[in-house]
């Protein structure tokens, strides 16, 4: 009896004890933040397409100018009979897709390279099915979408409220791209098809917009608040950019921004500056005149390069920074530049232009920084330079 006694107390003990290993309320679990739905990874991925009668080729890509991540991205083509609409469809019953559960999803993103030296329109939506029964299926919302030349991350918002009212969100059956033909044949290159989720975007949102961050670049969903224009440029030479994972380009934590310069010559008649712009959310969440730096570190691929940061407040007053000794930035090695954010609210006498402009007045004018609205980084254009970004932060 004794002996059961025991045993019995054991296997109490172990169930209770396993049990509470168990992951409480999905803390745990490890859920995803952004998943990939299409890599655009295989010859068969493509082959899994529907495709209309009219739409004129598909091929998988290897330039590594026209990916963001991976080996590759898939190249479509179109034939200039204009006025047409060529239609393509991307399933989720394959073994590229992933789950088709979008009860959480609350945006889509896709990267685009347009080589063509015009803007091309193209349609975005989804449907799915009833409670999984392919007979019946529901549209949601359809996106029209206009690629610039060079570069573009679509995003496709997906509003639940909406979403749930008229599409049954647990079965995503297929995505519908209705690209727009026109008088002349063209191509676009697309990659990363990527599902990004409500829940866990708020929880990664909560994590990093702490202790006076404001970009890391930690995070996938980072990206969404970097966008290329141009400055002094034209719109060929305007950079591609994604979240570099690989340790040797990443300053701290597990990501940094990489930035690819355009792979045009541009304009060969002056030098051309692109411009990253960084605004929204963690730009929003601060008053900069509580604080008195802003930190950012980055890293160039080649010698002698030098960047500018320009901030921009509501009312659309900007002040620069030029730092001279950005001049000295050595090659592939971590470079921290600071901004004196009383002298971006007072103004101050810029050495930069002392040194390349001595005839004119040196003083910078300051701005109201108590609403800050955009940093903006300018950097010289030249083909195969690279530059990497990480953990822009404030300083009290």
């Amino acid at each position: 009896m004794k002996k059961l006694i025991i045993f019995l107390m054991t296997a109490v003990l172990m169930v209770s004890f396993f049990a509470g290993c168990q992951p409480q309320n999905g803390a745990d679990k490890g859920e995803k933040r952004s998943e990939v739905k299409c890599g655009f990874t295989a010859i068969k991925e493509l082959q899994a397409f529907e495709y209309s009668t009219n739409f004129y080729k598909a091929s998988l890509n290897t330039e590594k100018d026209y990916i963001t991540e991976g080996d590759t991205s898939a190249r479509f083509y179109f034939n200039g009979k204009e006025f047409e609409v060529s239609e393509m469809k991307i399933y989720s019953d394959t073994k590229y897709f992933g789950s088709k559960d979008f009860s959480k999803v609350n945006m889509i993103t896709l990267d685009v390279f347009n080589t063509d030296s015009v803007a091309h329109t193209f349609a975005m939506s989804f449907s799915t099915s009833v409670e999984g029964q392919k007979q019946i299926y529901q549209k949601y919302t359809e996106k029209l979408i206009t690629v610039q030349p060079g570069y573009t991350l679509v995003t496709y918002p997906i509003d639940q409220t909406v979403a749930h009212s008229i599409c049954d969100m647990k079965y995503m059956e297929y995505f519908t791209f209705s690209f727009y033909n026109t008088a002349n044949e063209y191509s676009l290159y697309l990659d990363n098809l990527m599902a990004h989720y409500t829940d866990d975007e708020v929880k990664a949102n909560e994590k990093k917009y702490q202790d006076n961050e404001i970009l890391l670049f930690d995070e996938y969903l980072d990206r969404f608040f970097v966008t290329a224009k141009t400055y002094m440029c034209t719109p060929s030479v305007l950079p591609t950019f994604t979240i570099e994972r690989d340790p040797k380009f990443i300053n701290s934590g597990t990501g940094s921004l990489k930035v690819v310069c355009a792979q045009s010559a541009g304009n060969p008649n002056w030098d051309e500056t692109p411009c990253l712009e960084i605004s929204g959310e963690p730009i929003d969440k601060y008053d900069f005149s509580t604080y008195s730096k802003i930190l950012l570190k980055w890293m160039p691929n080649y010698d002698s390069g030098r960047i500018s940061i320009r901030l921009r407040n509501a009312s659309g007053e900007t002040v620069m920074f030029t730092p001279v000794c950005m001049d000295a930035a050595i090659k592939n090695e971590w470079q921290l530049l600071e901004i004196d954010l009383n002298d971006a609210k007072n103004g101050f006498e810029s050495e930069w232009k002392k040194l390349y402009y001595p005839d004119e007045d040196p003083f910078v004018k300051g701005i109201d920084i108590e609403t800050i609205k955009a940093i903006e980084i300018f950097f010289g254009h030249k083909v195969g330079n690279i530059l990497y970004f990480d953990e822009i932060k404030l300083v009290k």
